[in-house]
This record gives structure tokens, C-alpha cells and sequence, in this order.
């Protein structure tokens, strides 16, 4: 029998097991897919609390309709680039229109604050920051 088996909680849907001497965290998001955690402890009790945790609040963003995985301010950076290079292309497309697209002069200065950020925080993770929110207001 391991040392240190699998523990099954909530009806199977959390389970907890250990990785190089740490507790590991699987929950079950439904479709055959699955958040993994690093609970970065070696205690089972801590590592039960936390995993409880994890899975609760995981609960509570799939109901809500939130993203259960965090992203790297990198993607959201790169998602809005294309998005921005995409708006300009629409522009020059749409050659008499009374829409506002993106200028050739504002996707370069884009590109060359996107440096910046990315040398700043770009392999950071944001669960926060969503580029649907960013294009608001």
C-alpha cells in the first residue's frame, strides 16, 4: 500500500494526492476536464482545509460563469494585439466608412507599450484582468 494514497472528498469531484512530497489537488470542472493545484504543503489536515478550499470556490466560479484558470498577463497582452491588428485591417477594408478603427499610428504605438508590459509582468498570472472587460467603456 503507498505511504501517502489518493483521498477522494465531495463525492469524488476533489481528489488529493502527493507530488514530490507536497499535496497535489485535482477538481472536476464537468466535460472530462479538470483545475490542478499545488496545495504546497506536506500536511494531509492543511492539505484537506486547503483542498476544500479550492474546491468550494472553484464551485462558486463555474456557477457564476467565471474562469476557473487564471491567465498570464502575456496572453491577455497578445489576445489584445491581435485584436487591435484585426480592427486596423477592418479600417483599411472598409475604405469610406464613418467607423472608428483602429489607426496605423495608434497600432504601432500599441506594439511599442506592449514591450513594456510584457518586460514588467508578462508571464504573471491575472484571473482578474479579461479582455472583453478592457474593450468596455
Amino acid at each position: 500500500m503507498p505511504k501517502d494514497p489518493t483521498h477522494s472528498l465531495h463525492d469524488g469531484l476533489l481528489q488529493l494526492f502527493t507530488r514530490n512530497g507536497l499535496w497535489q489537488a485535482r477538481v472536476y470542472l464537468g466535460h472530462g476536464r479538470y483545475l490542478w493545484r499545488s496545495l504546497k504543503t506536506v500536511d494531509l489536515a492543511r492539505a484537506k482545509d486547503l483542498g476544500t478550499q479550492l474546491f468550494y470556490e472553484t464551485q462558486f466560479k463555474l456557477k457564476a460563469g467565471l474562469p476557473t484558470h487564471q491567465r498570464s498577463l502575456d496572453s491577455v497582452i497578445s489576445e489584445y494585439v491581435s485584436w487591435r491588428e484585426r480592427d486596423n485591417a477592418q479600417g483599411k477594408a472598409a475604405h469610406n466608412s464613418t467607423s472608428k478603427f483602429t489607426s496605423d499610428a495608434m497600432l504601432r504605438q500599441v506594439k511599442r507599450v506592449v514591450k513594456f508590459w510584457r518586460a514588467y509582468a508578462g508571464s504573471r498570472s491575472n484571473g482578474r484582468l479579461s479582455l472583453r472587460r478592457a474593450h468596455m467603456g
